[in-house]
This record gives structure tokens, sequence and C-alpha cells, in this order.
């Protein structure tokens, strides 16, 4: 199975599973990765499942999203 591993800052989950369903990113407290940084959107990205691996979207996120 695929993980996304942290590798600076402080998540409360260094590692997290990606699994069959989309995951989302962003400050509030109601996403799969909350990211507590004032640059960073309440709703700022989604980690889709694809068939040739994981691909990251951002939700037009004031400063983007880089990988």
């Amino acid at each position: 199975m695929a993980k996304l591993i942290q590798i600076e800052g402080s998540l409360q989950k260094p590692q997290i599973e990606l699994r069959d369903e989309p995951l989302t990113i962003g400050r509030d407290p109601e996403r799969h990765i909350v990211i507590s940084e004032k640059i960073v959107s309440r709703l700022h990205a989604r980690i889709v499942p694809k068939p040739d691996g994981f691909h990251i979207v951002d939700e037009d996120s004031r400063y983007g999203t880089k990988v």
C-alpha cells in the first residue's frame, strides 16, 4: 500500500496510508490531513487515486500546491 510520509513540519499523523478513496488536505479540522498554517486554505488540495498511482489536485487555493 502507498504511503504519504511527512519530511518536515508537525502533522498529527506523520505517515498516512493512501487508499482507494480521495483524501482532502487543508486547514479545516474536518479534512483528512490537517495543516494548521495560515498559507494553507481550508480546503487546499485532494489526493486522488488513479489507475497509474495517485494525483494531487489543487482546489483553487490562493498559494497553489507544490510537491
